[in-house]
């Protein structure tokens, strides 16, 4: 099984990156590929190490990161990762619900049939920008239970 770590800012020193390698460094990976996707850049070598040796590629499409600013620069490069590169499920971690939803939304357009979305934000002034992001992404999310 094909399994796609997706993150919505770079791969560097950050909690997401922490959370997810504290997992796989935990888990039985027998029988998965696990590879790791930032639309940024990686300037964590440990990280990457850790995913190599797990038999994991690490994929960096190099587009500018400008925190705060729109993140609709990834989309091209996104959509052409996904038509690329195929995964059977594709987990992505951000604290912006717009990364959040572009990457979720080239991925189920390029055939990824579980995509799993994980939120890493704790909003804490609501704006009516934040609202309006969180209407016009969340139709890009489907709940399960």
């Amino acid at each position: 099984m094909k399994i796609l770590e997706a993150f919505g800012e770079p791969i560097s020193y950050g909690g997401q990156e922490s959370f997810v390698v504290n997992l796989i460094q935990h888990m039985d990976l027998d029988g998965f590929q696990l590879d790791f996707l930032t639309p940024y850049y990686c300037n964590n070598n440990y990280y990457c190490n850790i995913a190599r040796n797990f038999g994991g590629k690490i994929y960096v499409l190099g587009e500018n990161f400008q925190p705060g600013k729109s993140r609709f620069n990834i989309n091209k490069g996104i959509n052409n990762f996904f038509k690329i590169n195929h995964y059977d499920v594709v987990h992505i971690h951000s604290g912006s619900i717009s990364i959040l939803g572009i990457i979720a939304y080239y991925a189920k357009k390029n055939g990824v049939k579980k995509v799993i979305v994980h939120s890493h934000s704790s909003i804490e002034k609501k704006s009516l920008r934040n609202f309006i992001l969180k209407i016009c992404c969340s139709v890009f999310f489907e709940k399960e239970c």
